[in-house]
């Protein structure tokens, strides 16, 4: 799934964000616990997605030259199941609800942040992708396990009715 150094899982993070600065103060922040992957634009980042499908939590910026951050994470979320936290100076509260609503951010972060408060965000967001990801595994394997039963399955209720 993810890296695994010294026997301690560490999940990929992909960063997105324009500015050289905020890569490396994320960088700084995340990368002890965590394998850090950075972008300076939003056609860069998907293109790290596609070589990188087991990123688990993706951190873009709002305002960057080639596209709005809640535009990129909704592509992003198209070709990954990675977390996503979006990251703004601004109080773009209506851009921040639309793509809450739309499913495209899991979080929101404003700049400048707390460290302590981001950190945990980006824990929980990694671990609903691992949790997102063994129940993939689980579906995949009841599904193989159902569709190659020699005998047809029947289930029955507590009364021993059956529904199948």
């Amino acid at each position: 799934m993810n890296t695994i150094l010294g026997g301690i899982h560490q999940d990929k993070i992909l960063i997105v964000d324009d500015e050289p600065e905020i890569l490396i103060a994320l960088t700084d922040l995340l990368d002890d616990e965590f394998v850090i992957i950075q972008a300076s634009c939003a056609q860069e980042a998907l293109s790290l997605l596609g070589n990188h499908p087991d990123i688990s939590v993706i951190i873009s910026d709002q305002r960057m030259r080639d596209m709005t951050g809640d535009v990129f994470l909704t592509e992003a979320r198209k070709i990954s199941d990675a977390g996503t936290i979006l990251l703004t100076g601004y109080a773009d509260l209506d851009t921040v609800v639309s793509a809450l609503n739309r499913g495209a951010i899991s979080f929101y972060a404003a700049k400048p942040w707390e460290a302590g408060s981001l950190l945990a965000m980006v824990r929980e967001a990694a671990a609903g992708y691992r949790t997102r990801c063994e129940l993939n595994t689980e579906r995949a394997l009841l599904r193989s396990l159902f569709d190659n039963l020699p005998l047809g399955l029947a289930i029955t209720d507590t009364a021993g009715v059956s529904r199948g």
